[in-house]
């Protein structure tokens, strides 16, 4: 039979190996890895309420998530600093709509950021006069801006994608008044 010293020993030499255990175990810190939460909705598409959006991420030509969410729901986003996302939105029966994500982030900048953004999808039956070239670029770019020191998208860019997705049926509309 064991001794009350020996198993008091054995006893104390356990509860000693669980303290240097839970001592050399990694705390956990904050991700200083990410640097954006996005959020994005989805305001205005046409079809049944059934018919779901889905949100695809990719990074590096990979689907790293993805969500499905009914129109005006939120959807979120936990980038990773110094990478380039892009974020494909679809719906059936409407046109799918790219968004370019840049998180080029400076290092002395820990936090992590926050930025939302709305869209619309256009369904097939309105994006029919549209130019179809336009239609399949990126809708927005967001990147990081260094002045304020926040996420903002390149209004430009943006700007000048939608002259020219619309550019076709403004054309079609010139012509059509042109041939009366």
């Amino acid at each position: 039979m064991y001794t009350l010293k020996f198993i008091t020993t054995c006893f104390v030499l356990l509860m000693l190996s669980f303290v240097s255990l839970s001592a050399s175990t990694p705390k956990k810190t904050a991700d200083t890895l990410s640097c954006l939460h996005l959020k994005g909705r989805v305001i205005k598409s046409s079809g049944p309420a059934t018919d779901l959006c889905k949100i695809q991420l990719y990074l590096r030509g990979k689907i790293v998530d993805s969500v499905f969410t009914a129109d005006s729901k939120v959807f979120d986003f936990t980038l990773l600093r110094n990478e380039m996302y892009t974020i494909r939105i679809t719906k059936k029966d409407h046109v799918s709509k790219l968004v370019i994500v840049n998180t080029e982030f400076p290092s002395e900048i820990t936090d992590v950021l926050q930025f939302s953004f709305k869209t619309d999808l256009l369904s097939e039956k309105e994006a029919k006069d549209l130019n179809k070239d336009a239609l399949d670029f990126p809708a927005a770019i967001i990147h990081f801006e260094s002045k304020h020191e926040l996420f903002v998208y390149n209004e430009r860019y943006t700007r000048a994608i939608k002259d020219e997705i619309y550019s076709a049926a403004e054309k079609n509309k010139l012509l059509a008044k042109a041939s009366k």
